[in-house]
């Protein structure tokens, strides 16, 4: 969530400013809060609709090619939906098993 505090913005109440003195400038900030729970219920209305076997959600590598964002997605058991050998490499560095 974002928000202000002190004249500065926050993300999840971490004031940017902050973050850019710690990790230098362009800064891309994510937060966890909302990949996590936002595919459970696309989970649950797909597997509702489909009764036939198992269904998966994989989200795309193309909307999401930052490795930490996608290890959080790995984490929560999705795989993901790739095109080409830079898509691959992003996945498998992120922890996607190679199976899925």
């Amino acid at each position: 969530m974002l928000g202000v505090a002190g004249g500065h913005l926050t993300v999840e109440e971490v004031d940017t400013v902050a973050l850019a003195r710690e990790f230098g400038t362009p800064l891309y900030v994510v937060s966890e809060r909302h990949p996590r729970p936002n595919p459970r219920p696309w989970r649950a209305a797909v597997a509702g609709a489909w009764p036939h076997s198992e269904t998966r959600v994989l989200p795309s590598l193309k909307a999401n090619t930052s490795p930490a964002l996608r290890r959080v997605l790995t984490s929560e058991g999705r795989g993901c939906d790739g095109f080409g050998a830079g898509e691959l490499e992003i996945a498998l560095r992120s922890g996607v098993p190679s199976a899925a």
